[in-house]
C-alpha cells in the first residue's frame, strides 16, 4: 500500500508539474506574441537620421510647390498678407479678440515702445452660449460686440476715448478662412461644433465690424490672423531673429517669413517689406518617407477626414493617445496579459495626451500612475509591473516618433529659407561655405511645453539632423499666448496711425521714375529691372508690382505660336474700359487697369460691402521680331487676349559655304 500511495503521489506531482509547465509555456507564448506586436511597432516607427533628412527634403520641396501655385502641394502655403511684424517700437493701447473654439477671449494690451515692453495687459474669457453656435452670424457677433464694448468701458473706467485715433483690434479667428487681405477673409467652413450656415462664404471682418457699429463701439479691425501667425508676431516682438513659429498641441501648424520674390503665386501683390508671413497648414503635409504604421492607417480611415491632415495625425496631441490605445487593444486581442478585453479600449480618443504623458513620465518604482490610469480610464485592473512597463514602452515609441518628425518639419522650414547650414534646397553650398546666423523659432502648445519627454526627443532629433555646429545657432523659444497678445501686437504693427505704417505707401505719390527706383528694395536689394524679358529666364512671370496700396492680383499666360506671341490675362469682373494695353518705347508691352472700390450702403445688417479692388500693372519686354504696330487686343468673358504678330523669318539655303579669308 505504501508503494501504491507513493506512486499515486508521484503521479499527482508530475501532473501538477505538467500543469505548471504548461501554464508557463502558454504564458511565454502569449508574452512572445505581445513582444512581437511591440517589435513590429518599433520597426514601423523607426526614425533614423537618414530618414529624417529625407522628410526634411520632402517638406522643403512641398513648400516650394505650394508657393508656386494654388493646389500645387498638400501644403496650402496660405498668404497671410502680414508683411510687417512688431519690432518693439510700438506704443499705445491695442485690443485683441481671440475666437477659436467654444470660448472667446478679449485682451487689452498697453505697449511701451521698447522690445518686450508690455506695460500692462487685461484679459477676459467668456463662453459662447450653445444656442449661438448654431444661430445666425448677426446673433453671434452682436453677442461678441456687446461683450467687447462692456470690456472696453470697464477697462477705460468711463474715460473719453482718444480723439486722435479709433481703437484698433487684432482679430484671431482660428477657423478655415480664405484670406483676402490683412484685414479681411471669407469663412470656408465651420469646425469645433459651430454650424452657423449664413456665415459660410461671407467675409468675417465685415460681419464683426457691422456688429461693432450696431453696438456703438468705435473700433477698427486692423488685422485678421490665425493663432500661428500671432505666435510668430509675439516671437518677433520678443526677439528680432524669430523667423518661424510652430504650434504643437492638440493640433499643429507652422508659419514662417518668406521672401516676396519666392512666393510666385502672389505676383502682383505689393509687399513693401520684401517678405510675408506664410501660413503653411503643415498638418496636411505628406511624404512616402513618413514612417506609417497599420495603426495610423486605421486611425485615418476611421477619422472624420480620411486622407487629410496626415502629418498632424502622426505628431499632434489629439492623436498620439489614440495610437497608443489601438496598440494596447491589439495586444489585448492577441493575449490575455491585460485580462479580459476591456470595452473601453474600443472607445476612440478615450486616452488623451495628458494621460499619455503621465504614464510615459511615471518615475515611481511600481509605476503607480500607469496602474491608476489603466484602472480608471481603460478599466484594466490587476496588471503586473512587467505589463505596466510594456505600456510605458508603447508610449515611448509613439511619442519619440512624433517628436522626431516634428523636428524634421522644423528643419524643413529652415532648409527652405537657407537657415539649416546647407544653403537651401538648391543653394549649392556646403555647410562649410554657409555662415550661420542666429535663428529663432517661436513655439507654443502643451505637447511641447508640458510634455518633457516629447520636448527632449524633439531637441535630440534637431541636433542630429543639423549637426552640433549648426544646431547651436538655432533656438526654440517658448512664447505664451500668441493667439491673444500676438493679435494685439499685429494690430499695433499694422495700425493706421503708426509712423512706420503711414510711410509704407508713400510710393503712391511718387513719379513713375521714382516708383521704378523703389522696386529693388522690395526684394532684398536685388538689382532687377521692372520690365520683364520673357526670353531671359525659365520663369516668364517674375515681373514687379506698382507701388500702390490696393491691388488686383492677376495671372497671365504667355505662349508663342509660329505666327505670334499671345498673352492671356484673367480679369474677372473688369470691363474693357477699365483695362489699358499700351506699347511703350523699346518694345515694352504694358497691361494695366483699375477696379474702383464698390460700396453699398444699407440700413439693416450691412453698412458697407467691399469687393476686391485696386490696380494692377504687368509689363513685358517684347522680342526683336515683334510687329509692335500690329498688336491686337480683345476681351471676352473676363479674359483679355493680346496678340503680338511676329516678323516672318527669311528662309535660307539649308547649306551654305563660308569663304575663309587670308
Amino acid at each position: 500500500m505504501g508503494k501504491v500511495a507513493a506512486g499515486v503521489a508521484a503521479l499527482a506531482a508530475c501532473a501538477v508539474a505538467g500543469v505548471v509547465v504548461g501554464r508557463r509555456v502558454r504564458s511565454r507564448r502569449k508574452w512572445k506574441r505581445v513582444v512581437g506586436v511591440l517589435r513590429e511597432l518599433e520597426e514601423a516607427c523607426e526614425t533614423p537620421v537618414g530618414r529624417l533628412r529625407q522628410v526634411v527634403d520632402a517638406m522643403a520641396v512641398e513648400m516650394h510647390a505650394g508657393l508656386a501655385s494654388e493646389g500645387g502641394s498638400k501644403l496650402k502655403m496660405l498668404l497671410t498678407f502680414v508683411d510687417h511684424l512688431p519690432t518693439g517700437s510700438e506704443i499705445g493701447t491695442y485690443y485683441a479678440l481671440d475666437l477659436g473654439g467654444t470660448n472667446f477671449r478679449i485682451l487689452r494690451v498697453q505697449l511701451g515702445g521698447r522690445r518686450s515692453s508690455i506695460l500692462s495687459q487685461d484679459v477676459e474669457q467668456r463662453p459662447i452660449p450653445q444656442h449661438l453656435m448654431t444661430s445666425t452670424s448677426e446673433d453671434l457677433f452682436d453677442f461678441i460686440a456687446s461683450t467687447l464694448k462692456q470690456f472696453v468701458e470697464k477697462e477705460e473706467n468711463g474715460s473719453e476715448p482718444s480723439s486722435v485715433r479709433a481703437r484698433e483690434l487684432g482679430f484671431t479667428f482660428s477657423f478655415p478662412v480664405k484670406q483676402l487681405s490683412i484685414h479681411s477673409g471669407i469663412l470656408i467652413k465651420w469646425t469645433k461644433g459651430f454650424a452657423i450656415e449664413d456665415m459660410v462664404g461671407k467675409e468675417v471682418v465685415g460681419l464683426l465690424e457691422a456688429a461693432l457699429v450696431r453696438s456703438g463701439l468705435d473700433m477698427r479691425v486692423a488685422v485678421l490672423v490665425n493663432d500661428t501667425v500671432g505666435t510668430l508676431a509675439l516671437g518677433h516682438y520678443d526677439d528680432a531673429d524669430t523667423v518661424a513659429a510652430v504650434i504643437i498641441g492638440t493640433g499643429t501648424n507652422a508659419c514662417y517669413l518668406e521672401r516676396a520674390d519666392a512666393i510666385i503665386k502672389c505676383q502682383g501683390l505689393l509687399i513693401t517689406s520684401g517678405c510675408m508671413a506664410v501660413n503653411m497648414e503643415w498638418g496636411n503635409f505628406w511624404s512616402s518617407h513618413l514612417p506609417r504604421t497599420s495603426y495610423d492607417i486605421d486611425l485615418d480611415l476611421e477619422s472624420p477626414n480620411p486622407n487629410d491632415q496626415g502629418f498632424e495625425k502622426m505628431i499632434s496631441g489629439m492623436y498620439l493617445g489614440d495610437i497608443v490605445r489601438r496598440v494596447i487593444l491589439r495586444m489585448s486581442q492577441e493575449s490575455d496579459i491585460f485580462g479580459p478585453v476591456s470595452s473601453r479600449l474600443s472607445i476612440p480618443f478615450i486616452l488623451q495626451a495628458p494621460l499619455l504623458a503621465a504614464m510615459h513620465e511615471d518615475d515611481s518604482p511600481e509605476l503607480k500612475e500607469v496602474d491608476k490610469i489603466l484602472k480608471e480610464t481603460l478599466e484594466i485592473s490587476e496588471v503586473s509591473l512587467k505589463v505596466r512597463k510594456l505600456v510605458v514602452r508603447i508610449c515611448d515609441v509613439v511619442t519619440r516618433r512624433a517628436a522626431r518628425l516634428a523636428a524634421a518639419g522644423i528643419v524643413g522650414i529652415l532648409k527652405k529659407i537657407g537657415r539649416d547650414g546647407s544653403g537651401g534646397v538648391a543653394g549649392g553650398r556646403s555647410r562649410s561655405d554657409s555662415k550661420m546666423r542666429r535663428t529663432v523659432v517661436a513655439i507654443e502648445g502643451g505637447l511641447y511645453t508640458r510634455y518633457m519627454m516629447f520636448r527632449e526627443y524633439l531637441h535630440e532629433a534637431l541636433h542630429e539632423i543639423l549637426g552640433e555646429d549648426v544646431a547651436q545657432h538655432v533656438i526654440l523659444k517658448v512664447t505664451e499666448d500668441g493667439s491673444g497678445i500676438g493679435g494685439a501686437l499685429l494690430a499695433a504693427a499694422n495700425s493706421s496711425s503708426s509712423v512706420d505704417n503711414s510711410s509704407r505707401y508713400e510710393g503712391i505719390k511718387k513719379s513713375k521714375d521714382e516708383k521704378m527706383a523703389m522696386i529693388p528694395s522690395f526684394f532684398n536689394n536685388r538689382s532687377r529691372d521692372l520690365i520683364f524679358d520673357p526670353f531671359f529666364s525659365f520663369d516668364p512671370f517674375r515681373d514687379f508690382p506698382m507701388s500702390n496700396t490696393a491691388f488686383i492680383s492677376t495671372r497671365i499666360d504667355w505662349k508663342e505660336t509660329p505666327e505670334a506671341h499671345v498673352f492671356k490675362a484673367d480679369l474677372p469682373g473688369l470691363k474693357k474700359e477699365e483695362v489699358k494695353v499700351e506699347i511703350e518705347d523699346d518694345r515694352v508691352l504694358q497691361i494695366r487697369g483699375e477696379r474702383s472700390v464698390e460700396k453699398e450702403d444699407k440700413n439693416d445688417t450691412w453698412h458697407r460691402v467691399e469687393r476686391s479692388s485696386g490696380k494692377f500693372l504687368r509689363r513685358f519686354k517684347l522680342p526683336e521680331n515683334a510687329k509692335i504696330d500690329q498688336v491686337k487686343a480683345g476681351m471676352e468673358n473676363g479674359v483679355l487676349t493680346v496678340t503680338v504678330p511676329k516678323e516672318e523669318v527669311k528662309k535660307t539655303d539649308a547649306k551654305k559655304t563660308i569663304e575663309i579669308s587670308g
